[in-house]
């Protein structure tokens, strides 16, 4: 899923322990989401380790390439 997807879809004290073991931090992540950082390849694959395979490194890094839709 990309980084939208997973604070939307996670619980708060989840998203903290995920941030911190990535090196970064929930606003930071929110920053990513909002499209108004680009997230590095190095951050991408950190966090696809820290989420254990929930946050997609690839739709990390490119979120208009992975627009996940909410299921009906």
């Amino acid at each position: 899923m990309d980084i939208k997807t997973f604070l939307r879809t996670t619980a708060s004290e989840e998203r903290d322990q995920v941030a911190q073991e990535a090196g970064t931090s929930v606003a930071y992540l929110r920053q990513l989401a909002g499209r108004h950082r680009n997230c590095s390849k190095v951050l991408a694959e950190r966090l696809e380790r820290a989420s254990k395979g929930r946050i997609n490194a690839q739709a990390a890094m490119f979120p208009e390439r992975f627009e996940f839709k909410e299921p009906a």
